[in-house]
């Protein structure tokens, strides 16, 4: 029972010292997320995956940087483009290695 009010103690204070911090700046924290891109943020491999859809978009748009080499997500965006247009999974071959078709 003493267990019980320590927590629930500790609890209520919790709450009321974040009830008095400082309200955060929801327009810097859009600006800052736009200041990656479309699609910044992402991973390498999430990148990889759909690098012939929302990674494009992401590599459109970091090509209109002038500082795009020192933006992560550009940089992320390009190499995972890379490895996706080079990776059977992700972009399989339109003919077979004889020559045939795919279905």
């Amino acid at each position: 029972m003493c267990r019980l009010l320590i927590i629930l103690g500790a609890m209520a204070a919790l709450s009321g010292i974040s009830a008095c911090a400082p309200e955060v700046d929801i327009e810097a924290e859009v600006s800052n997320l736009t200041d990656e891109g479309p699609y910044g943020g992402h991973s390498i491999q999430w990148y990889k995956v759909k690098w012939n859809t929302l990674t494009n978009d992401q590599r459109r748009w970091c090509q209109q940087q002038a500082d795009k080499k020192s933006i992560q997500s550009c940089n992320d965006a390009d190499t995972g483009w890379k490895q996706g247009w080079g990776d059977p999974k992700t972009n399989p071959p339109r003919r077979w290695e004889d020559g045939s078709e795919l279905d």
